[in-house]
């Protein structure tokens, strides 16, 4: 049984008011435990936002967090590494134009429009 091995299949869902006034800049992270069990949200942040402020990308951010996350399991157990997911994503995401996501959705389809628009690469 997948429960056996820590597979639930009702998920944790949270919900929160997110005010971005006075911010130039935001940044969402969805990620899956294997990321959050190591790495702060504190830590997260900062390399998210050290990173960008280099002149990365929003892909070579996520790279980064992945590669963060699996040493900092690597220290805990030389043999296993659960799972990390990771995504990111600009957080200005409703300030783009309505007919640039028109467009996306033309040329792409409804499911890969999103990943065109925020210019995201599935690996």
């Amino acid at each position: 049984s997948v429960k056996n091995h820590g597979v639930v299949a009702e998920p944790e869902v949270s919900t929160w008011t997110w005010n971005t006034d006075g911010c130039t800049t935001s940044y969402i992270v969805i990620a899956s435990d294997g990321l959050w069990d190591f790495l702060s949200p504190q830590e997260v942040s900062s390399m998210v936002l050290d990173l960008i402020s280099a002149g990365e990308s929003l892909q070579v951010a996520t790279e980064k967090l992945l590669q963060a996350a699996q040493e900092k399991w690597k220290e805990f157990d030389d043999f296993y590494c659960d799972d990390i997911t990771v995504l990111l994503l600009p957080g200005k995401a409703h300030d783009r134009p309505k007919e640039a996501w028109n467009q996306a959705r033309q040329d792409e389809g409804c499911c890969s429009a999103g990943l065109k628009l925020f210019q995201c690469t599935v690996q």
